[in-house]
């Protein structure tokens, strides 16, 4: 999260644990997001989410703001097709992640195009 600490002075990760499962939020401070270009800060979140899971494999992974972790990992890639509610969804599937992009970018305001990505994750034998 190198890149990402250098642009931002405040950045906490809560653990929540639900049932049958923990999340970890990183919670950034809304006027930081708006100080910095938001496309260019969502890549780089993405980019430290996806080194994250060299070496913390996750089941998945959202970026957006005022965002809650309620949503069971073995319904998240259906909720994510169906509604496209997150800025940024990212599902860990073992030597690859699909990344999901909604209609909006990290900010709720700012318009993204909806798509998604599938990234081969190289691991270090």
């Amino acid at each position: 999260m190198s890149g990402l600490s250098s642009k931002l002075k405040e950045m906490t990760i809560n653990i929540q644990k639900e049932t049958g499962y923990v999340g970890f939020v990183l919670c950034l401070k809304w006027g930081e997001v708006f100080s910095h270009d938001v496309v260019h800060l969502q890549q780089d979140i993405v980019r430290c989410v996806v080194e994250l899971y060299h070496t913390l494999p996750f089941e998945y992974a959202f970026i957006g703001h005022e965002i809650e972790v309620e949503i069971r990992p073995d319904e998240f890639e259906k909720c994510l097709q169906k509604h496209h509610a997150f800025p940024v969804g990212l599902i860990g599937k073992g030597d690859y992640i699909d990344i999901y992009y909604g209609d909006v970018a990290i900010d709720g305001l700012s318009l993204q195009k909806r798509g998604k990505e599938c990234l081969k994750i190289e691991r270090e034998q």
